[in-house]
């Protein structure tokens, strides 16, 4: 038990430091998971301690997720000319006498 115990707390401090924060937590929090399922094997006089130890552990871990921007949009298609724009290319402002060509 101690010996599972003692390689979980190496792995939380290897995560921790190379800062990977939210991996050290969860593995702090599976070694108090554990230590509380097992806290019963464990002699009565080093119970308290050795789960204050654990929850302090866990508790001064803290993993802040990186957030991922939104995926961009792709861009919108051009929309299509109307049957009118595509004839005369546009609208007729230009000679002013309303001639489109």
């Amino acid at each position: 038990m101690a010996h599972d115990w003692e390689r979980q707390a190496s792995a939380i401090a290897t995560a921790a430091a190379v800062r990977d924060d939210c991996s050290a937590l969860r593995l702090a929090n599976a070694l108090r998971a554990d230590v509380i399922a097992r806290e019963h094997k464990v002699p009565l006089r080093l119970r308290a301690p050795l789960l204050t130890g654990v929850n302090s552990l866990a508790n001064r871990i803290t993993c802040v997720p990186t957030v991922q921007p939104p995926p961009k949009k792709p861009p919108k298609p051009p929309k299509p000319l109307h049957e009118h724009h595509r004839e005369r290319g546009h609208h007729g402002h230009g000679d002013g006498g309303g001639n489109d060509q």
